[in-house]
């Protein structure tokens, strides 16, 4: 029988031939090659393949093969592409905090504009993220609210709130820089609840600079700081009605801050608190855990009916290795 097919692909008439034989024998591997290369197809290789695998050019069919056969391979579409400036708001570049995230290239600028917006994020490159106005209001409860993995992002003019039983910022590692914002936690305690799990603020790595922010309540504490190698808060009103401040086995700065509240110094504590004044001191503004190795200088307690500072600090005796000087108290 007539292979139309075989014929048509290598450019051969139909009535040239009446068998597959006598095509391969009517048709020189050379001619074919030409044929192929015309028609240019998966199909015209293939055949030309199947006719002469042992040709001196099927090697170069073999190859011509594999190329069509990859360009017509489905691709997966490009990821979306990073912008340098995206504005997080109804009908913007971004809706939410983590499609802002997502968008922004890295040392990019985020710009929020004024509302109130659900939901947590993740951070993991270096960019800058402002309110406008007023500023937006971040606010989550099933998961941190932003968690800072790494990257040296600036965060300027925010509120962040979390309603559950998580932190509003979580910072784990990089250099971020959280100035001039409100962070606070408003939620209700878990059971079981550990130190640091629902603090407005876990600093829990990392080098962070908190500069001029408003911080607390908190459920547990305003700010908690574990396992940190450096850092500092500075210039900042922090306040919760139990730990304003618990630091354990880290190494933060506390300077010129505005305290209202209790702060404990636990295990493994090298923190420093220099030029914080402590307002509504009652009873035990300090407890200190005899294994720290704080720095106490220069703070001013407001507290009526003492003059020595140290009948502030519990544990004091004990923590043998924690600098306490030049501490004063104010009525």
């Amino acid at each position: 029988m007539l292979n139309t097919r075989r014929s048509v692909l290598l450019g051969v008439a139909a009535c040239c031939c009446t068998a597959p034989a006598a095509l391969g024998q009517t048709v020189p591997p050379a001619i074919a090659w030409n044929r192929a290369q015309q028609v240019n197809t998966k199909e015209a290789y293939g055949e030309y393949l199947r006719l002469y695998p042992n040709s001196p050019q099927a090697a170069k069919a073999r190859e011509a093969l594999d190329r069509l056969s990859a360009s017509a391979a489905p691709t997966s579409p490009p990821p979306q592409q990073r912008i340098a400036r995206v504005l997080l708001g109804p009908g913007r570049d971004a809706r939410t905090l983590a499609q802002a995230v997502e968008l922004v290239a890295e040392g990019g600028l985020i710009e929020v504009e004024n509302g109130t917006y659900e939901g947590s994020a993740t951070i993991t490159r270096g960019f800058t993220m402002r309110g406008l106005g007023d500023g937006g209001v971040f606010t989550a409860s099933a998961k941190d609210t932003v968690t800072i993995v790494s990257g040296a992002v600036t965060i300027e003019r925010l509120t962040f709130t979390n309603t559950g039983a998580r932190n509003a910022i979580f910072v784990s590692g990089g250099e971020p820089t959280v100035r001039a914002c409100k962070i606070s936690n408003t939620g209700s305690k878990r059971n079981g609840a550990t130190s640091g799990s629902e603090a407005a603020m876990l600093l829990g790595g990392g080098n962070a600079l908190i500069d001029a922010c408003i911080i607390g309540p908190g459920v547990t504490e305003g700010i908690h700081a574990h396992r940190t190698d450096g850092g500092t808060v500075q210039n900042c009103t922090i306040t919760n009605s139990g730990w304003a401040i618990s630091v354990h086995n880290s190494q933060t700065s506390f300077r010129s801050n505005t305290i209202s509240g209790s702060v404990l110094v636990g295990y493994g504590a090298r923190d420093t608190f220099e030029d914080n004044r402590h307002l509504d001191v009652g009873l035990m503004p300090y407890k200190l855990n005899p294994s720290s190795s704080a720095t106490i200088r220069r703070n001013a307690f407001i507290f009526a009916g003492h003059t020595d500072p140290r009948v502030l600090m519990s544990g004091l005796n004990e923590a043998t290795n924690v600098v306490f000087e030049d501490n004063r108290i104010e009525s």
